[in-house]
């Protein structure tokens, strides 16, 4: 997103925010210097999320700032493998592989952003969690 003009990120949350669909934004409290701690806990909300409503597959976007983290983050299992009842299939596949994989992608990147962004793409956040 942050490579898109200013005119076309609008229009992608407007299209996004118009659409019908429902996102859930995973926030943690941030903590001077850890980043990686933030994105696992993220991570295992997302996987804890994914158990409760029953869903069959996650798809992680695999792109080179996700990357940079290596397998802490999205390397081997994610933290919710093995866990009990633990049933979603993990995929990790790039946007062009995917090309759903831009809602989320596109959502987090402006609910991150906060302010009049948030404001642009709330319409179509059902919930906020937590982590």
């Amino acid at each position: 997103m942050s490579k898109e003009s200013a005119p076309r990120r609008r229009v992608i949350a407007e299209t996004i925010a118009g659409s019908g669909v429902s996102a859930v934004p995973f926030a943690a409290e941030p903590v001077d210097g850890d980043e990686l701690g933030l994105r696992r806990a993220c991570l295992r909300g997302v996987v804890a999320h994914v158990d409760d409503v029953g869903a069959d597959r996650l798809v992680l976007g695999r792109d080179d700032s996700v990357l940079r983290w290596g397998p802490a983050v999205v390397g081997g299992d994610h933290p919710g493998a093995g866990l009990p009842g633990h049933r979603a299939l993990r995929v990790r596949a790039r946007a062009a592989e995917g090309l759903l994989l831009s809602v989320p992608d596109a959502t987090a990147w402006w609910w991150g952003r906060g302010g009049d962004g948030r404001g642009r793409i709330r319409p179509a956040v059902t919930a906020v969690e937590l982590v």
